[in-house]
């Protein structure tokens, strides 16, 4: 029987709990890429994350036994469901389904004080969407 591998960080640890921004932006400093019995592999710096986005031959979602539609698999496959459910998360998609203006925006702030290139929506209590803007 092989060792587990070691953690590099306990992403419920309550440090990290009470200030994850924080906690991340020290990861950062440490590892870009850190493992934990809990997430697996966290990426901490963009570049990678952009890799791993644009290289799904190398990094595949499809790593589960339990499909997740569209999350869960890798082009071409994701694409033809991605097109389906897209649609559904336009702005006047949305404002359809909560007319009385159920949802808002909130700035999501990611480092200090200043509002980042990103907002969370929050659609109803249990449902948030990240919506990331180019800067």
């Amino acid at each position: 029987m092989t060792d587990p591998r070691p953690q590099d960080w306990d992403p419920r640890d309550d440090n990290v709990q009470r200030d994850q921004i924080a906690a991340y932006d020290a990861m950062r400093h440490r590892f870009s890429v850190a493992f934990s019995d809990y997430l697996q592999w966290s990426l901490f710096c963009h570049n990678d994350m952009v890799r791993v986005i644009h290289d799904h031959k190398t990094f595949s979602n499809a790593a589960s036994r339990h499909l997740s539609v569209p999350n869960a698999m890798d082009p071409p496959e994701h694409t033809h469901f991605r097109r389906l459910i897209e649609p559904l998360d336009t702005q006047p998609a949305v404002r359809a389904r909560y007319p009385a203006g159920g949802y808002e925006r909130v700035p999501l702030y990611i480092t200090g004080n200043k509002p980042s290139n990103a907002e969370f929506i929050t659609l109803h209590p249990t449902m948030v969407r990240t919506v990331l803007k180019k800067a």
